[in-house]
């Protein structure tokens, strides 16, 4: 808020002076800054000094006069002797200066903003708390400059349902809860509550009737610890049928009736341990053994899931919130007979449980709060000792699986919400079969046979292959002979057809001479290894037609154009050819006549004449072996 006040300066005969020079320090006493405002004459002697604090605390003014400089100031001091009135005079002399003292200042603050006062939790968040936790939390009244208020102050914190979605008040009827709040006579309030319905709240803080402190805040009110007596099971216990799924949901809810608020975005399965048993018949034992001690039908198929609702959905449409705390058991029965169906919640056995085969739609197979609150309060009158050592669970269900005809009339005469509870220790729940079984001898049969075919089939191709090795092997010698008797007949034929010109007796090369010769074209070089000429006359010179030439000998006649040593080759090439197209005819008729026997022994190859004559043909090219690839080099 902003002060001032007036300086009167006087002469020494009391005149009212002008001209004077003051200097105006504003001193705060709890380390709060201070002030140096700046006096302005307003009249005859008369002047003004103007100022505005902002945080509250203990002040001295330090008022200065003096027309020389800061050290040549003298500070006023003295004593008010009017203390009631607006002026404070300060006289020299005839007082004791021990009493003496400059102004003090006390700055108050200002009027509470709301927009400004703050919110604490108190030992945890703000936010979150648990179902039946008294949670505190301390609001701090400020005015616009953060100066703490002293008190006095009427604080309301209110907590209403809130509907996340449509950002509304979930239930206008329901009566919002409220904090006890408590004034500290400091500027700050503190404030307790106690939830016990767990969802989501909207909580709104008001200073003077005025929403402030950073409100409104989403706050979220957990479920507390599961209460295994509240937890109830609904499903249709009277159409259960072999072959076919049966769906049954089982709600686990706290010792306030809230549903079990595990998120499953965070936890997908669920914190809760849920179990299923269909039992053929119940023991007295404890829990931890399966149907209490007694029998369990082995043959049917259970799956758990959780935050599943009875339409499929994972959120329920009603609320937009997922199906907290609730947990889907499909399971499958095989056999028909009569059974009574148990689920556990954290190694105990559920009490409460509601057949929902009448209701027409998905809502409707939920029993009411109403009703399950009423189970779980006539499980609690019961003595729990005795109950958990007997097992004579007053509501525990029969279920009966009837026939898809029982099913239709069943339905006409339940009510339309799932809100009868059965009673297992009356009924039995009867699974019906509605499907034959089928025939399935003839797999069985192959089954059996695998082994001993396999065996066969391995004999078959074990057998095939060793027959095709003996023909490869056969198809081998003849290939040789037939390159022996080629051989010599290009011998013969050759023979007797060189006459080296200087005449004489022909001779047949000595095998040193052969053998020098080889040695010789070795060290010719790559050229001349590849050179069709040279491997032609080698061949000559080894079948010995060349009269005694050694193969050098051979290749400068030839180079030189010697005309016996070139009619010899020519004839030799044209040989060659011939006798390929001869021995190509020959193997060609003698793979034809074993075609036969190979479609026989692969008589899983279906391959069209075309084709297999190709692959008869590429065959025996390749058989020719080096012979054939000799014959087309040398041409």
């Amino acid at each position: 808020v902003p002060a001032y006040f007036l300086i009167q300066c006087r002469d020494a005969f009391g005149e009212m002076a002008s001209g004077a020079t003051f200097r105006v320090e504003v001193v705060g006493l709890d380390s709060q800054p201070g002030l140096t405002p700046s006096p302005y004459a307003v009249g005859t002697g008369l002047y003004r000094c103007d100022y505005t604090a902002i945080v509250r605390g203990s002040y001295e003014i330090r008022i200065y006069v003096g027309r020389g400089g800061s050290q040549y100031q003298d500070l006023i001091s003295g004593i008010d002797t009017e203390l009631s009135n607006d002026d404070h005079d300060f006289y020299y002399g005839e007082h004791s200066s021990t009493a003496a003292r400059v102004f003090s200042l006390t700055v108050s603050p200002g009027a509470t903003d709301p927009a400004n006062s703050r919110v604490t939790a108190t030992g945890g968040e703000l936010t979150t708390t648990t179902a039946g936790v008294i949670t505190s939390f301390t609001v701090t009244a400020m005015d616009s400059f953060s100066n703490r208020r002293p008190g006095g102050e009427v604080i309301n914190a209110l907590m209403e349902l809130w509907d996340v979605p449509k950002n509304a008040i979930a239930d206008p009827a329901l009566t919002p809860e409220t904090a006890a709040i408590t004034d500290n006579k400091d500027g700050r309030y503190s404030a307790s509550y106690r939830i016990t319905r767990s969802g989501v709240y909207q909580l709104s803080i008001s200073l003077s009737g005025v929403q402030g402190a950073g409100s409104p805040y989403q706050l979220m009110v957990a479920s507390a610890q599961a209460d295994i007596a509240r937890t109830y099971v609904f499903g249709p216990f009277e159409q259960v049928v072999t072959g076919k799924t049966t769906t049954i949901f089982v709600q686990t809810r706290d010792q306030f009736g809230n549903n079990m608020r595990v998120d499953p975005t965070v936890k997908p399965a669920g914190v809760e341990q849920i179990g299923f048993e269909l039992c053929i018949t119940k023991g007295s034992l404890a829990a931890n053994y399966t149907c209490a001690g007694g029998q369990e039908e082995p043959n049917v198929g259970v799956t758990i899931t959780y935050a599943f609702g009875p339409d499929g959905q994972q959120k329920d449409p009603a609320t937009g919130e997922y199906y907290f705390g609730l947990y889907k058991i499909d399971f499958y029965p095989f056999e028909a007979g009569s059974y009574t169906p148990q689920v556990k919640h954290n190694d105990t056995y559920v009490s409460c449980y509601f057949d929902s085969t009448a209701a027409p739609t998905a809502a409707e197979q939920r029993p009411s709060v109403t009703s399950a609150d009423e189970c779980a309060d006539q499980q609690s009158s019961t003595s729990s000792a005795r109950r958990r050592q007997t097992h004579q669970w007053t509501a525990e269900p029969q279920m009966r699986v009837r026939a898809q005809s029982e099913q239709s009339e069943a339905l006409h005469v339940r009510a339309r919400r799932a809100d009868k509870q059965v009673v297992w220790e009356t009924q039995n729940m009867e699974i019906t079969q509605v499907f034959q079984t089928p025939d399935t001898s003839n797999e069985r049969l192959w089954i059996a046979l695998a082994p001993a075919l396999c065996v066969l089939m391995a004999v078959v191709i074990e057998a095939s292959c060793f027959a095709h090795k003996l023909y490869r092997e056969k198809e081998e010698r003849n290939m040789n002979r037939i390159a022996d008797a080629n051989n010599d007949k290009i011998r013969a034929s050759i023979d007797g057809d060189y006459q080296p010109v200087h005449g004489g007796v022909p001779s047949m090369p000595s095998t040193a001479a052969v053998r020098e010769t080889s040695s010789l074209h070795s060290a010719a070089g790559s050229t001349r290894e590849h050179d069709p000429t040279l491997r032609a006359l080698s061949a000559l010179v080894e079948m010995g037609v060349l009269s005694g030439l050694t193969l050098d000998e051979a290749m400068r006649k030839a180079e030189a154009g010697d005309a016996a040593v070139l009619a010899v080759l020519d004839k030799h090439r044209n040989l060659l050819a011939q006798t390929a197209q001869e021995m190509e005819a020959v193997l060609l008729s003698s793979r034809a006549a074993q075609i036969p026997l190979q479609n026989a022994q692969m008589a899983s190859i279906d391959e069209d004449a075309a084709a297999g004559t190709e692959v008869q043909r590429e065959s025996v090219v390749s058989d020719t072996g080096s012979l054939r690839t000799e014959m087309l080099t040398n041409q």
